[in-house]
């Protein structure tokens, strides 16, 4: 029987060494960033401070880069809109992007480029299976609950990271075409303007029931999530506020690692 650790992923990569490099790498704090417009309320200064995750449209944030880049919507990265995403992943330490859009070749020429993807439940030696829960390999098989934030818990998870503090969790969509559904303006090419797909109401539900499964793997670990995002209409995880977590850093620190 062929062990995980001699598959080969979609890009040639084989499994064992891409997990050996980051699994456990880490200790301590790390940042989960959410796109919701409160995002705009945090200052770069903080989301530099410790070891973080951006998915997604990250990169149109000014004068920052997030250490790990998350992005599994396969309709943002098929086709030419792969594009748009070259740049920041090749800024951060590692992405980690949808496995159909890599086996596509659509980011061939971008290094440090692992994908990820769900799959049916797999077993994983647990009896539990791995897939659409909270994944321990998620270069094999990663959960999906309706929200990138779901996948990036599980990569810090996987690297060791004990605190995940998460900010622009807003959890809510604009009931307005007018007012902003993430930090940046609405564009219709990425924007939906009746809210993410099923609707408001079952995305939340959705994301909340994902949510309540990382909060979960995590606190059965002795690690916590802590959701730093002010008016956040998620109340899966507990409150706290960026205030609390600023380090003061003198001339020449280095954040937390």
């Amino acid at each position: 029987m062929t062990s995980i650790n001699d598959l080969t992923l979609s890009n040639g990569i084989n499994y064992g060494e891409a997990d050996a490099r980051f699994r456990d790498t880490h200790t301590g704090e790390c940042i989960i960033i959410a796109n919701g417009p409160s995002l705009n309320d945090v200052p770069n200064e903080f989301l530099k401070s410790y070891p973080s995750f951006g998915c997604n449209r990250i990169y149109l944030r000014e004068d920052f880069t997030p250490t790990y880049f998350v992005q599994i919507g396969a309709d943002q990265v098929m086709g030419d809109k792969a594009k748009d995403f070259h740049d920041i992943c090749e800024r951060v330490d590692a992405s980690f992007v949808n496995r159909g859009a890599v086996a596509r070749g659509a980011f061939d020429l971008v290094p440090n480029v692992y994908p990820i993807m769900s799959r049916p439940l797999i077993p994983d030696g647990t009896g539990k299976g791995i897939g659409a829960k909270f994944s321990s390999h998620p270069l094999y098989a990663i959960g999906i609950g309706g929200s990138v934030i779901f996948q990036s818990l599980q990569l810090a998870y996987w690297m060791g990271f004990s605190v995940a503090l998460v900010v622009g969790l807003d959890h809510e969509y604009a009931s307005s075409w007018d007012k902003p559904f993430h930090f940046y303006e609405n564009d219709e090419r990425v924007t939906a303007k009746e809210g993410p797909y099923g609707g408001h109401r079952s995305w939340v539900q959705r994301t909340d029931v994902a949510f309540m499964v990382a909060r979960e793997a995590f606190s059965a670990d002795g690690r916590s999530i802590l959701n730093l995002t002010e008016g956040s209409a998620c109340t899966v995880f507990p409150f706290s506020t960026v205030e609390a977590w600023t380090l003061e850093l003198e001339d020449g620190d280095s954040p937390r690692q």
